[in-house]
């Protein structure tokens, strides 16, 4: 995992707690556990589903080329196999 290091343990317990280390995540330091939590609770978030359909309309209107572009990232990584996760529900 290239965007991932070995910290110290997580101040909520996270980690081994033999050797003290914890796998966190780069850009941000923070624990990996952390993150995985605080992920799934926004995929729960009825504000944040909203924005997510609000940003998509508007690449679908105004910015097609980002979109084109955001969907070719995708695919790069090995995402959605070139489908994109859009969670316009009048599709």
């Amino acid at each position: 995992m290239k965007n991932t290091f070995l910290g110290k343990m997580c101040r909520n317990g996270h980690g081994n707690p033999l050797t003290g280390n914890n796998y966190r995540y780069k850009p941000t330091g923070e624990c990996m556990e952390c993150r995985k939590i605080k992920l799934e609770e926004r995929k729960d978030n009825e504000a944040y589903k909203e924005y997510q359909r609000a940003y998509f309309q508007m690449l679908r209107d105004k910015r097609p080329e980002k979109l084109a572009e955001y969907r070719q990232t995708q695919i790069r990584r090995g995402h959605s196999q070139g489908r994109l996760i859009d969670p316009d529900p009048n599709k």
